[in-house]
């Protein structure tokens, strides 16, 4: 609808300058002086420059949002994205069953076999796995939990955990250093002490004062014992708000949810030639079973898609509108050349400089271009102000990103502007009189220097200097 509207509007406009032109004047005119209104050209120059203007403002933005997307690649994400593959297999319950003693049954001796499957494979450099993977979209649901050491205020809000159940040797399978503590192992099994690991920022949040280790959290009505420190990880989407932390918890005494597990493989070299060859693995323990398959490189394209997006979008458009600006100069000034030719005719043939006649056609080109990069500069700025509590991961109002953007813009508009300048120098004076039918009276020469006006009659007729040869011309109109 807006579309159609903007088009409507763009038609519209000439369209009603047709309709208020006065045609006897245009005969009498040639078509000439009344398509040179300054009205028009005013209206010319306003779209050039919204143009330019435009190219600025969106040029700008997606610079940032590059800026800021390769921050958001370059930040450590607290895992290892290379030769990490994860099999996404379901345990449905009505073959594995339900409850807890179906989980123990069934469900841990086949994510057990698998496990050990897997490590037996060739270029596998080690397996585990878990309920969900770092940074995905899935499996997301957290609950609070409370500390022993630590009372909330009346008014704090609670803390949340997003739930990690995994196996022994996860934190090594996916590159997650362990930065206090121990990792889980087959003695935390349903029989032993309920034990649970914390992330980092929980840690830095709760225990600034307390050793963590030892310490007692309630989970769901479960005292857990703190047996370890992960690294901070980044543990959901970019494009998703979390603010709270994460707390680990062993696969013996803790079920993975949603019927889900996911075995994570670190394999040397490229991920992709081994992707077969380990399904076919986890077919051998259990033909039945169904599976989605991801590399983490995939994943993370995935977490960082609403970074992506924006800055591809703006990225085309701003090139579109750097694309419509250069044409919209190009045909303006061309436009103009053509309407003026006669003009810049009569102004060689008096003598002018080409070197002039460029400069004068560039100099109302640059101010087009200086009006739109002015404008586009000062709505960036306000822009880029706005979005810089969005993107904490990089400066908006970078002075590169600005600077960048100024060159190419400004070295498109004078490229779009000196191509039909320079073809304006190069005015045959007697074709343009000829084409604009333009009669020349020879005068006669009574002495003095090449190019001097002389005395000529009748009176009406304009002397004009011929440097090419001793005579002087007048123009007598057009007929």
């Amino acid at each position: 609808m807006i579309a159609f509207g903007c088009a409507l509007l763009t038609g519209a406009v000439p369209i009603i300058s047709v309709l208020k032109r006065d045609l006897i004047e245009y005969v009498k005119s040639g078509g000439r002086s009344v398509s040179g209104s300054a009205a028009k050209h005013r209206m010319h120059s306003f779209f050039v420059i919204s143009q330019v203007t435009l190219s600025i403002v969106l040029l700008v933005l997606a610079g940032v949002l590059i800026l800021n997307l390769n921050a958001v690649l370059k930040k450590h994400v607290g895992f290892a994205k290379e030769g990490r593959i994860a099999f996404e297999v379901q345990m449905p319950d009505y073959r594995f069953g339900g409850g807890w003693d179906e989980y123990k049954a069934n469900k841990l001796p086949f994510m057990e076999r698998t496990i050990e499957k897997l490590n037996e494979m060739p270029r596998v450099i080690n397996a585990s796995a878990s309920n969900r993977i770092p940074i995905s979209p899935y499996n997301m649901g957290h609950s609070d939990f409370a500390m022993d050491h630590y009372e909330y205020a009346p008014e704090e809000q609670r803390a949340g955990a997003l739930r990690m159940v995994t196996f022994p040797g996860y934190f090594n399978t996916v590159g997650t250093k362990l930065l206090k503590g121990r990792d889980f192992t087959d003695m935390d099994n349903s029989e032993s002490e309920q034990v649970v690991i914390i992330s980092q920022n929980t840690m830095e949040k709760y225990y600034q004062d307390v050793e963590p280790i030892g310490q007692t959290i309630s989970f769901w009505g479960k005292t857990l014992k703190v047996i370890g420190v992960a690294e901070q990880v980044q543990d959901k989407p970019y494009f998703m708000s979390w603010d709270g932390y994460t707390l680990y918890f062993p696969y013996k005494q803790w079920d993975m949810e949603n019927n889900i597990v996911n075995f994570i493989v670190h394999v040397e070299g490229d991920p992709e030639r081994s992707i077969q060859t380990l399904k076919q693995a986890i077919l051998d323990v259990d033909a039945k079973v169904t599976m989605n398959v991801h590399t983490f490189d995939e994943v993370f394209e995935i977490a960082t898609f609403a970074q992506q997006l924006p800055m591809m979008m703006t990225l085309f458009f701003a090139f579109i509108a750097l694309m419509l600006s250069g044409i919209g100069l190009y045909g303006l000034i061309s436009f103009t050349v053509i309407e003026r030719t006669k003009e810049y005719g009569i102004r060689m043939a008096l003598g002018a400089n080409p070197i002039t006649i460029l400069k004068r056609i560039l100099k109302g080109s640059g101010k087009m271009i200086v009006w739109g990069l002015g404008i586009g500069l000062l709505i960036s700025i306000v822009l880029c102000v706005q979005i810089n509590p969005m993107l904490s991961d990089v400066n908006t109002l970078n002075l590169g990103v600005f600077g960048i953007v100024i060159l190419f813009v400004t070295g498109i508009c004078v490229v779009a502007s000196l191509l039909p300048a320079i073809r304006a120098t190069r005015i045959n004076v007697i074709d343009t009189y000829v084409t604009n039918r333009i009669i020349l009276h020879p005068l006669n020469y009574r002495g003095g220097e090449p190019g001097k006006q002389v005395a000529f009659s009748p009176p009406d007729r304009v002397p004009i200097p011929c440097r090419s040869a001793r005579l002087s011309f007048d123009v007598a109109g057009s007929v």
